[in-house]
């Protein structure tokens, strides 16, 4: 089915792509296509078509010379003919496919204590943070500018940050020609900002270099690279290379220590969180020209994959429940304590939570707050999703667990719609952490 690629106009598209862009781009798959309407049959070329990505997206997974992460999401996001092309979206693939809800929601669990405390460095915060909020392309971060971002002040309001993301693929002849404005949240925007702080106290400001001579990225190298000094891409010496974004997930899934389902190393990049952006979107009830929109398409055709993907609701959710015995679960990540004394420690006073339900004959404490402040969130439910909750070994944590479900089950009992049974999934997830850790912990004191 590739040996369309034989045909002359497509070598030509291929040594033309090569030159301009140093990669294959979608000039060869339109020439491939082309060659492919000449010479095959109609009912079989989408076929054809779907060879070729899969042929680009393995070369680009290998890592291979001419292969382009951007162009491969773009490849796998089309559905052609009644030939899907996104195998990953459609299969829900384990290694590739969009990330499983309770693998996501212990990803962002740790990524907001990281961003907290500072756990890991500034740079790799920021490249996931943005890819999570924007479902962007490598590309589009590799061409964020300091510049880029800023904040708005907004009367008798909270600031508002926003980042201008530089748009890809748009036939425009620069690269930073066209601009989408996306807001990110406060945390995320104090991430950026103290970026850019870092990123001025390196040496290269300090060397005298000419700075009207070169672009200044938000993600850069520390040194100049030689290979695009003295050329056409001089004001881009300081850029990172195409890897580099991808590296630094991987890094990032280290260094946090994620886990798939399984137990292995969650597999992060770039594409993973692109696609669970938008399966999220739709998940949440989002139509195909806002997924379009938030994805950056101007066409409808690569963002149907995810509406073809789309499981039953109520299947997603007890899915994400269905995690009792799932290293990944174990997502809570508050301290636990023997009992009110042993969490107070020095003395300090805490907030005590409790407990009723119609399981229970009276109210009872189920752990401490480590914050005295005041607090809005429904207790004892949205305390088992919070970093500062500290559950005591002894206490009935299995009666929550079982008014949580309950609440679920009444929701889709009552033919609710089914994401309003998704507010308390993480609750019950962490619930089922602490029950295995307090288990655990009495199992060691015996």
């Amino acid at each position: 089915m590739l040996r369309p690629l034989a045909e002359l106009d497509v070598q030509v598209a291929v040594r033309r792509s090569l030159d301009e862009s140093g990669h294959l781009d979608r000039s060869v798959l339109e020439a491939f296509q082309d060659a492919v309407d000449r010479t095959v049959s109609k009912h079989i070329r989408p076929n054809y078509v779907g060879a070729f990505a899969r042929m680009y997206l393995m070369s680009t997974d290998l890592g291979i010379e001419g292969f382009d992460d951007d162009v491969a999401a773009e490849l796998d996001e089309m559905v052609i003919g009644n030939n899907p092309i996104g195998q990953a979206v459609l299969s829900n693939d384990p290694q590739s496919g969009p990330i499983p809800r309770r693998e996501m929601d212990a990803l962002l669990v740790k990524l907001k204590d990281a961003t907290e405390r500072r756990l890991i460095p500034t740079t790799h915060l920021a490249v996931t943070w943005l890819f999570i909020c924007f479902g962007c392309n490598s590309k589009n971060l590799r061409l964020i500018h300091e510049g880029d971002c800023s904040v708005v002040d907004v009367p008798d309001g909270d600031p508002v940050y926003q980042v201008q993301v530089p748009r890809i693929k748009k036939r425009t002849r620069g690269e930073r020609d066209q601009f989408r404005t996306r807001q990110v949240p406060a945390a995320v925007g104090a991430v950026l900002d103290q970026l850019v702080t870092d990123n001025r106290q390196q040496a290269l400001y300090r060397d005298g270099i000419d700075r009207r001579r070169f672009d200044w990225p938000l993600f850069r190298t520390r040194w100049a690279r030689e290979d695009l000094l003295d050329g056409a891409f001089d004001a881009s010496a300081f850029r990172v290379e195409a890897f580099w974004p991808g590296m630094i997930l991987k890094e990032v899934a280290e260094l946090l220590d994620l886990r798939a389902a399984d137990g292995s190393r969650l597999r992060l990049t770039p594409r993973r969180l692109r696609y669970t952006f938008a399966a999220r979107l739709v998940a949440d009830g989002a139509a195909p020209r806002d997924v379009a929109d938030a994805l950056d398409h101007s066409s409808l055709n690569y963002v149907m994959v995810y509406f073809n993907a789309r499981l039953d609701a109520v299947e997603q959710i007890d899915k994400a429940v269905d995690s009792f015995l799932s290293p990944v679960a174990d997502a809570f990540m508050g301290r636990i304590a023997l009992d009110e004394v042993d969490a107070q420690g020095a003395g300090q006073p805490l907030r005590r939570i409790s407990h009723v339900s119609p399981t229970m004959n009276a109210m009872r404490a189920v752990g401490s707050c480590g914050e005295l402040g005041d607090c809005e969130k429904h207790a004892p439910t949205a305390c088992y999703d919070c970093r500062v909750f500290i559950p005591f070994v002894d206490a009935d944590h299995q009666a929550v667990l079982d008014d949580l479900l309950l609440q679920r089950e009444r929701r889709l009992a009552n033919g609710d719609d089914p994401r309003w049974t998704q507010i308390n999934d993480r609750a019950i997830a962490n619930a089922k952490a602490v029950i295995r850790r307090c288990a655990a912990i009495r199992n060691v004191g015996e």
